[in-house]
């Protein structure tokens, strides 16, 4: 992810958090970001894998959009993050958006119906003061299945609120 952030930094001011969880990170750990000004949060030891990870960095953070990415996201161009922003202006600050979608259904937390439409978690936008809002506490790999794709599924909770649920390509955005 490094590497590639390196190679498509965004033209948009932003800023980068890096949030490491469960265990101390040594210096080895931090000096991967180098040349990146980044801010670190060190302050989650929790379940939830990447997820319960995300729910603790959005109640501690106070920007209006976030962009959470795990370690398997992956950036392939430059201006990946322009899109994410014009979604955001377009279709409202109460969205998600996210870099890729699924129909599937995860078989660890039994059936969800089909289709079963999502934004994949490995790279999603939204703002962390919405997120706050989601009822439900990621706090084991069962519960972080549950939110993406079974009976939890973020972006259901999304959408039975009325709030605009996207997936954002460089072509354009589509429900």
């Amino acid at each position: 992810w490094v590497e590639a952030y390196k190679k498509f930094k965004p033209d948009a001011i932003h800023d980068v958090i890096v949030s490491m969880s469960n265990g101390s990170p040594n210096e080895a750990d931090f000096a991967v970001f180098d040349g990146i000004p980044a801010i670190f949060n060190v302050g989650y030891n929790g379940g939830g894998w990447d997820i319960g990870n995300f729910q603790h960095a959005a109640k501690i953070c106070n920007h209006d959009l976030v962009v959470f990415m795990n370690s398997r996201a992956f950036l392939s161009r430059k201006g990946w993050l322009e899109p994410f922003i014009q979604a955001f202006d377009k279709f409202g600050p109460n969205g998600l958006y996210g870099a890729s979608a699924s129909f599937e259904s995860c078989p660890i937390v039994g059936t969800f119906p089909e289709p079963n439409p999502h934004i994949r978690t490995a790279c999603f936008v939204t703002n962390p003061k919405i997120f706050r809002q989601y009822p439900y506490v990621i706090d084991s790999r069962h519960n972080s299945f549950k939110f993406e794709s079974g009976e939890w599924n973020f972006s259901e909770w999304f959408a039975q609120q009325g709030w605009p649920v996207k997936l954002v390509t460089a072509d354009g955005f589509y429900d």
